[in-house]
């Protein structure tokens, strides 16, 4: 009888870079031969087991575990994008009136006199380009992701953010404030690439246990990029006249610092397999990741070949429309849309862009005022952190409906304090205190949930369309909220924050009723069938997909050859000659 693969001689990964895997996990797939190691074994009926057998004993291994490629390919991301994006979007607030100097004083120059209105207007413009830049950018976030390859659309946003320091410092050295504004519109576009690109790379490279953990990097990514420019546009340190340049173009350096690892940082095993069809380079950058023999993945490799498969039958591939007309994923999909529009319009960013506002209000200096906005930022990113471990032990919903309902009754009492500040002594106080626990309870759920639970809802397949239409509503609300802000708080004055408060209760109500559960608890090999079951969706029977999914849970003794059965005849290039094939089968 020919000998089981899993007792065939192996050799563990640990020390091998992504190269040298394609020597140790060398596989021909389907009915042909598998090599793994040096040892040649043939396909029989025996399953494989998720570990290796060696000498009779079962050598198990944990595909969910962190590893160095995991932990190289994070700091890549977070470096390269998520840490710049975060920056640029808090580093205008602390030096205003240094830049507003600088813009008056350029156009005097050459003669431009602008009342206080039009340099309101100005400034205006100055802050809100970014956002606009955010949004142009996210309309590419699909196209660069299954062209360059994840790793290389980061690359490309990385070297576009690279381009806005530059512009920078132009504008200072030129004086004038067309290249300012350039740098901002340039900055927003890598924003914008960011917000798509990072939640996408990070959950193909994760495995299905840590997604959820794992997918929270971004928003600590921003949250740190916030703070850090806030600390250090101080006036004791960049935020002066002189030094300005620096402090805005320094996202440069992180970007540079990101760019070294990009070599060792691992490639997406879902680009390869499933957009490239590259199947054995896909096996080997899985490999990679998971520090393991592909005998110990085959779970991930079957749901691969599902979604191809399933990638196959969309023939036009998957766009926004097509989305919208799938009667599977049209109300995952609108879900996903709400989350993203329901963070911005929970009111966290009118409070942070009007906190300094708020904090002097309240009868602080202007100095006190900003440190107590950087106390926010800092709650803001510690709970990012905070919130990793408690992902993996919380449901979705329950950590999401505590995150909603809590923000909801601080901002009704940030409200009530703000209208009694002038008649009760400690009213100042508790509106710090609502303030503070606002931004703890948002960071805590409705800060990262909508950026990593698409990855748990929808398919891989879909992802990258749905991620960059996510960040691209998530940043057309950010622009609606602040432009719209001012006006509303002109209009309703203290009761500004009921309008987040009437949007929060909408949202609550409806993802009470249509969300479903995606923690780690759910069985994750077959998890699009399970969210498909719930009641109001789609139901998993009138899905032609389900059935192959399904029976990969329940069969466990599914090998790795007999889920890439079919994909032989794709692999011509890589395999023998057909003759050698039959031979060795």
């Amino acid at each position: 009888m020919a000998p089981n693969l899993v007792e065939a001689d192996t050799k563990p990964l640990d020390n091998l870079s992504e190269k040298s895997v394609d020597f140790y996990s060398t596989q021909y797939l389907g009915n042909c031969k598998v090599v793994i190691g040096t040892s040649t074994v043939e396909k029989d009926s025996h399953s494989i087991n998720n570990g290796s057998t060696i000498n009779g004993k079962t050598q198990s291994h944990d595909t969910g575990k962190v590893t160095l490629p995991l932990i190289l390919g994070a700091i890549f991301a977070l470096l390269t994008c998520s840490i710049p994006s975060g920056y640029n979007v808090g580093s205008v607030n602390t030096p205003q009136k240094v830049l507003l100097f600088f813009c008056n004083s350029t156009l005097t120059e050459r003669g431009i006199t602008l009342s206080n209105e039009s340099l309101a207007l100005l400034w205006s413009v100055c802050v809100s380009i970014l956002l606009l830049g955010a949004i142009v950018g996210t309309f590419f976030t699909n196209y660069l992701a299954n062209s360059l390859g994840r790793k290389g659309a980061l690359l490309i946003s990385g070297l576009i953010g690279i381009t806005g320091s530059i512009l920078f410092f132009a504008s200072y050295y030129f004086r004038y404030v067309e290249l300012l504004l350039l740098a901002r519109f340039i900055s927003g576009i890598h924003s914008g690439l960011t917000s798509g690109l990072v939640p996408l790379y990070i959950a193909e490279i994760s495995p299905e246990k840590l997604k959820g953990s794992m997918g929270v990097l971004h928003v600590l990514g921003l949250n740190f990029g916030m703070i850090i420019s806030q600390i250090l546009g101080q006036e004791n340190l960049l935020g002066t006249d002189f030094y300005w340049p620096i402090l805005l173009s320094l996202p440069w350096v992180f970007i540079i610092i990101g760019m070294t690892i990009y070599k060792p940082s691992p490639s997406s095993p879902v680009y390869l397999y499933i957009v490239k069809r590259k199947f054995s380079k896909a096996a080997n950058a899985l490999a990679y990741l998971r520090r393991c023999h592909v005998s110990s993945m085959e779970e991930e490799i079957a749901l691969l070949q599902k979604e191809r498969k399933e990638q196959e039958n969309n023939k036009s591939g998957w766009t926004f429309i097509s989305l919208l007309r799938s009667p599977e994923y049209r109300k995952l999909f609108l879900l996903v849309l709400l989350l993203h529009i329901g963070q911005q319009f929970s009111g966290i960013n009118a409070v942070f862009y009007y906190s300094t506002a708020i904090f002097s209000d309240l009868g602080m200096t202007m100095k006190q005022a900003q440190y107590g906005s950087i106390c926010a930022c800092g709650i803001n990113a510690v709970c990012s952190l905070i919130v990793i471990p408690v992902l993996g032990k919380m449901r979705r919903r329950s950590l999401l409906f505590t995150s909603l309902w809590g923000g909801i009754i601080f901002l009704i009492g940030l409200t009530i304090t703000t209208k009694m500040k002038d008649s009760l002594s400690w009213a100042p106080f508790a509106t710090v205190s609502f303030f503070m626990a606002f931004v703890f309870i948002f960071a805590m759920g409705n800060g990262p949930i909508p950026w990593m639970i698409p990855s748990e809802l929808l398919p891989q397949s879909t992802l990258s369309v749905a991620m960059g239409i996510g960040g691209f509503s998530n940043w057309a609300a950010n622009f609606a909220v602040g432009l719209g802000f001012p006006i509303a708080n002109s209009w309703l004055g203290d009761s500004v924050f009921l309008i987040f408060v009437a949007f929060g209760i909408f949202e609550a109500v409806i993802l009470y009723f249509y969300l479903p559960e995606t923690s780690s608890n759910v069985d994750k090999t077959c998890s699009t069938e399970a969210i498909l079951s719930y009641p109001s969706l789609p139901s998993p029977s009138t899905s032609s997909t389900s059935t192959a999914t399904s029976s990969i849970s329940k069969d466990k003794s599914f090998s790795i050859e007999e889920s890439l059965e079919n994909d032989c005849k794709f692999t011509d290039n890589n395999l023998q000659t057909n003759s050698a094939l039959q031979n060795s089968c």
